[in-house]
């Protein structure tokens, strides 16, 4: 990879780089990591096919961007904070694709089906083999889990969806991926703006997480997969999100 290649990329924040650079950012950091592309390169294919004209929701004056922007910024961030291992990366990548987009990925791989359940086994079984079994397994555990039987309150709905995060973040890697989400989701909410209906619910959503993961950050298994300036510079800006949280209607 060129000198210019990596001045270029890595003179530029995330929010200002679009999916090329994105991508690009992500080969030149994931090479000098040491990891091979072959398996990148494949992943950032599939999620790119995947996410193919879907779009992320806009957010005050910003425009609407196209969606893999978002899984490629949490694969970028991730190698920033120092990350060398191949699984996190892939599974930034592709952490999306079987939650959004199981049933076209299994139709394309021989095995159309109506069960929800049956098409993201089938997309994860062939992660495993395409990506390792340890990528299957993030994505997995990065992927909201079924429920017919999903509370309709909206207090009850976030319960249960932070009681799902705490389960996985237990899992050190998983805490990484799920940290790089909230990163680009949580983070990011006061684009949107004061008085935002939607913005106050998110941050609803995620407000009582940030002291939670602050805390996992604290902790060996996680700090020893990060630069130790990554953790310094991911515990101010969590303390700076709860802020920005709570005046968008959320409380922690």
């Amino acid at each position: 990879m060129s000198l210019l290649l990596e001045q270029l990329v890595g003179a530029l924040e995330l929010k200002a780089m679009d999916g090329v650079l994105l991508a690009a950012d992500i080969r030149v950091r994931a090479v000098a990591a040491g990891m091979p592309p072959a398996r990148l390169e494949e992943a950032i294919a599939v999620a790119a096919w995947a996410h193919r004209g879907q779009r992320r929701l806009k957010r005050g004056d910003l425009p609407r961007t196209a969606y893999i922007e978002h899984p490629l910024r949490n694969a970028a961030r991730v190698l920033r904070w120092g990350v060398a291992r191949e699984p996190i990366v892939l599974a930034c990548v592709l952490h999306d694709t079987v939650e959004d987009h199981a049933h076209e990925l299994a139709e394309v791989l021989g095995a159309a089906t109506s069960d929800e359940g049956a098409a993201r086994e089938t997309v994860l079984a062939h992660y495993a083999d395409a990506f390792g079994e340890r990528t299957s397994e993030l994505v997995r555990a990065m992927s909201n889990p079924l429920g017919d039987d999903a509370p309709a309150d909206e207090a009850a709905k976030h319960d249960v969806y932070r009681q799902h995060v705490l389960a996985e973040i237990a899992d050190p890697e998983v805490a990484v991926c799920k940290l790089a989400d909230l990163a680009d989701n949580a983070l990011s909410l006061h684009h949107t703006g004061d008085g935002d209906a939607r913005s106050a619910r998110l941050a609803r959503k995620y407000a009582p997480l940030l002291p939670v993961f602050a805390a996992r950050l604290g902790d060996d298994d996680v700090r020893r997969l990060l630069d130790a300036s990554a953790v310094d510079d991911l515990q101010r800006a969590l303390a700076e999100g709860a802020e920005r949280l709570r005046a968008l209607g959320g409380s922690a």
